[in-house]
């Protein structure tokens, strides 16, 4: 009898035992779909926004995106020394497509086609690494590490133009080579070697090592002082030693040329600060009237270089 009722006892406990564990694996079960259908919620495998179009792979490991930027200039202007300086009154300032593939977020591809270019339709063409933080490794045609305004995207600078100051620099367009960065909480370090840009030809323009650091000791959500510096060196191509710059003055609109050329330019160095709640960019250095007037007749049009992306 004894034997008997505790063998039904076992078998009633081994029944609950086992619907318990079925109701807590179809319970998982429920839970581990509503985290799937929370995440698809989240993050849906196709996205059209402002960044452009994003499709994701399940996992959410693989993302890729196809942007881009159009930017379009009005005015309209004159000068008793040049003859039509400014022939449009509307032109395309820039437009170019960028696809960026993004897996594991660490490892980037990143191309920027400018068709409306003929010189310069690549402006980036790289990849970049973090995966070992907090250092981010990029190769490809991108711009240096050197200057504060020629790294702020043209969206956020202060002016419609880069300043006169961006053209003076050689790093100021974009080159082939190789960097490092790195990065504390209020603190950055770049560094990295270049050739020519990829349009044209990457030994063309010597080789450079380009180093930019910067600090910023009041670093808030509304509020930034920074401080940067930056320096580099570039061996210049002993076949073609001279070196030349120009640009339009602070207007795409104005087609006529501001150029200068130099022998030897082999070193240069900037520093930057400033002291802002938002993004921070620099005023345009202006050259007089006379000097505007003097130099805008000798170079023709073909001598104008685009401003930096």
């Amino acid at each position: 009898m004894m034997r008997g009722a505790m063998s039904k006892v076992g078998a009633a406990l081994r029944r609950r035992t086992s619907s318990m564990a079925a109701a807590a694996l179809m319970l998982g079960d429920a839970a581990r779909a509503e985290d799937r259908k929370q995440a698809a919620t989240d993050n849906p495998p196709v996205v059209l926004d402002e960044q452009g179009l994003t499709v994701r792979s399940p996992d959410d490991r693989v993302n890729f995106n196809l942007g881009g930027r159009l930017q379009t200039d009005f005015g309209s202007g004159g000068s008793s020394a040049v003859t039509d300086a400014v022939p449009d009154t509307a032109r395309v300032r820039r437009l170019w497509i960028e696809p960026r593939l993004t897996i594991d977020k660490d490892l980037f591809f990143n191309l920027q086609y400018d068709p409306m270019s003929e010189s310069t339709p690549i402006d980036n063409l790289l990849v970049s690494y973090k995966g070992f933080a907090p250092f981010t490794f990029t190769g490809g045609n991108f711009k240096e590490p050197f200057s504060l305004e020629v790294l702020t995207s043209n969206n956020n600078i202060t002016f419609m133009e880069r300043s006169l100051m961006s053209t003076v620099s050689p790093t100021a367009g974009r080159r082939t080579g190789f960097a490092i960065g790195t990065h504390g909480a209020n603190w950055t370090l770049a560094a990295g070697v270049f050739g020519g840009n990829i349009n044209s030809s990457v030994d063309h323009e010597g080789t450079a090592g380009t180093i930019r650091a910067t600090y910023a000791p009041i670093l808030t959500s509304n509020e930034v002082l920074h401080f940067g510096v930056a320096g580099s060196y570039r061996s210049l191509d002993q076949a073609r030693p001279d070196v030349s710059f120009a640009t339009s003055p602070e207007s795409f609109l104005f087609t006529a040329a501001l150029s200068t050329r130099a022998k030897s330019a082999r070193t240069r160095s900037a520093a930057s600060a400033s002291n802002s709640p938002g993004q921070m960019g620099h005023s345009g250095c202006r050259p007089n009237t006379s000097r505007h007037r003097s130099m805008a007749t000798l170079p023709s049009r073909a001598d104008t270089c685009r401003q930096p992306g």
